[in-house]
């Protein structure tokens, strides 16, 4: 009765309660509280404030959209035969979370929604019955659903707000209006889908309760989510910080320092992460698990997955989970220059040396590295909102096999760029700045071979396709491309001018040898053009459609795995990835990828980069 996991209780209490003690509780100084009014003044002609008109759009369709809900599921339990009287009673909720429910998004965020059901209503009904509803409304566009997802979704804009809608079974017959989702007991006898479609109420909800002053945190958090955007590290899925991520790290410094101003915080906010030990994790609180409702949670002692998390930053509801998994070296290397950038953006600031709008100049990603890598996905324009999103789910597992095969270290640009080509199909382009390892004492040439991380990448995409589709559509292709500064398209650039030392340093065209390829036993063929165009400038946060400018073409036939060959010069050589998606004998496209090879009749001077190493081999 007196221990505590072999520690005497009162010495583990004491231990446990200096842990979440605030380092300071001492209040705003007037130079701060005018330090906070300044910044609030240079945030606001951003958007990162929505306007009165826009939050009560936003209401509206909140209030039809619940109405939609609740006859639903009135029309479900009448067709279940269940009484009118019995029907009208079964009542459906609806909760927002996310940036809406902290009050942190701006006039062009999109809408976390949660549709909770009672028991009667199951998640087929919500794939079908209620898909179909949504389908067949006047004011709801691009509606699309996303069934085999981590946490199945359904995307919709209604009435030019993009939504996006989760959906959780709950065991109980009605929901109230004012259920309480932190409650751990509402998820016994749930699937471990609808806990996680839960986890992000219960998470924003729980990060609201946590913050001790509501205020501040909120306007410090809009000067973080739109830094981290300008800076590029803002993007879970390609291996930075989402929003829930950055929301746990603001809301830790609000509890270290309960009484400062949304200014001070700020500098606390990079003061305290850019000498953070990771991979301590950062937590919020101690989640205590309840023996009735067991889910895996994330517990690095016994899940030898969790303990090679590189920046753990844990959710502060029940199930706990690492809401940055997806983070590797070289990603997590990036942030640590930007936390320790903004540690001294903001240590000058506060000396008043510096405006506020220099802590989110936008990164010069397109000026900072000697070599990079595109990746261009293209598909059919009616496939393309799937693939999308399925292709750049593995950018993260292209860098981590550089890392791992080659010590190559990649930050990708967290915006992509979209351009239609001229055969009509859809196109979208991400960009890998890439580090080359140091060369150390030995003048021998380096060369890296990408063909291993470009198969391994090739390979994810259509493991993840054979999923969702049984195998990759017909007109959907996957090219890699080396390129040199000097060759990226003009349009990645600032108000789409190249800078003038690039267009001086433009390398000459090389004729190329047409590749040749083995004959292969085909079952059916097409012809899949493979262009990487040049993409237009991206707006914040989003990508950017443009007609394309410029195509390099490749074709390739649709086949079942065969051996292939290609022929290739010195410097530049092409080579056919092949992979198995489905059955033996199903239809399985092929990507063509471009390698190019360094050229070792070069001169020294224009082979080398700056560690000393000469172009790399890309596929």
């Amino acid at each position: 009765e007196n221990t505590l996991g072999g520690v005497p209780r009162a010495m583990s209490e004491q231990a446990n309660a200096s842990l979440w003690a605030p380092i300071s509780t001492l209040g705003p100084t007037p130079d701060d509280l005018q330090q906070t009014k300044e910044l609030e003044e240079a945030l606001r002609p951003l958007g990162v404030f929505d306007e009165a008109e826009s939050m009560e759009h936003r209401r509206v369709v909140l209030g039809k959209f619940n109405a939609i809900v609740k006859d639903w599921i009135k029309q479900v339990c009448l067709k279940k035969n269940k009484p009118a009287a019995v029907a009208e009673n079964m009542l459906g909720c609806v909760r927002t979370f996310g940036s809406f429910r902290l009050g942190v998004h701006d006039k062009n965020a999109d809408i976390d929604t949660l549709v909770m059901a009672p028991q009667l209503v199951d998640r087929e009904d919500f794939f079908t019955t209620f898909f179909q509803r949504l389908k067949e409304h006047p004011e709801i566009k691009e509606l699309r659903k996303v069934e085999e997802a981590y946490s199945p979704v359904i995307k919709l804009v209604f009435d030019g707000i993009e939504m996006d809608v989760l959906f959780a079974r709950m065991a109980m017959d009605t929901i109230p209006e004012d259920i309480n989702l932190t409650d751990s007991l509402l998820l016994r006898n749930l699937d471990e889908r609808c806990i996680r479609s839960l986890n992000g109420c219960r998470v924003t909800d729980t990060i609201l309760h946590l913050v001790p002053n509501k205020e501040s945190f909120r306007l410090a958090l809009r000067c973080i989510k739109l830094w981290a955007k300008h800076r590029g590290v803002y993007s879970n899925v390609l291996g930075f910080l989402g929003g829930v991520s950055w929301a746990i790290l603001v809301a830790r410094i609000c509890q270290m320092y309960p009484g400062a101003s949304a200014s001070m915080l700020l500098h606390k906010f990079f003061y305290v992460l850019q000498q953070w030990a990771w991979p301590t994790p950062i937590k919020l609180c101690e989640v205590a698990s309840d023996p009735a409702c067991y889910v895996e949670q994330w517990d690095p002692r016994t899940k030898l997955s969790d303990r090679s998390h590189k920046m753990p930053i844990i959710t502060p509801a029940y199930p706990m989970q690492n809401s940055t998994y997806n983070v590797s070296q070289s990603t997590l290397e990036v942030i640590k220059e930007e936390f320790q950038r903004g540690l001294q953006m903001t240590t000058d600031i506060l000396e008043r040396r510096r405006p506020w709008s220099d802590l989110w100049a936008k990164v010069d990603f397109f000026g900072k590295y000697r070599h990079y890598s595109s990746i261009t996905a293209t598909s059919l324009e009616e496939d393309h909102g799937d693939y999308e999103g399925l292709v750049e789910s593995s950018v993260r597992q292209y860098i981590l096999e550089m890392e791992r095969s080659l010590q190559v270290k990649g930050n990708p640009f967290p915006r992509s760029f979209k351009l239609t080509q001229p055969d009509g199909r859809v196109s979208t382009v991400w960009f890998v700045g890439l580090t080359m390892p140091p060369r150390g004492d030995s003048e021998q040439k380096r060369r890296f071979d990408f063909n291993v991380p470009a198969h391994f990448f090739y390979k994810d995409v259509t493991r993840k396709a054979s999923i969702t589709w049984g195998e990759l559509k017909r007109g959907m292709e996957i090219t890699i491309e080396p390129l040199r500064p000097a060759e990226l398209p003009a349009s990645v650039f600032p108000d789409g001018q190249r800078p003038a030392d690039d267009e001086s340093k433009a390398p000459k065209k090389k004729k190329k040898k047409p590749a040749t390829t083995a004959p292969a036993t085909a079952t059916t063929a097409a012809t899949p053009v493979s262009a990487a165009s040049t993409p237009a400038g991206a707006g914040a946060g989003a990508s950017t459609s443009v007609a394309a400018t410029s195509a390099r073409a490749s074709a390739s036939a649709a086949a079942t795995p065969a051996a292939t060959a290609a022929a290739a010069t010195p410097t530049e050589e092409l080579a056919e990835l092949e992979h198995t998606a489905g059955p033996a004998s199903a239809q399985v496209p092929k990507a063509r990828v471009a390698k190019r090879l360094p050229d070792e009749t070069a001169s020294p001077a224009k082979r080398q980069d700056r560690n000393g190493d000469t172009t790399p081999t890309t596929a």
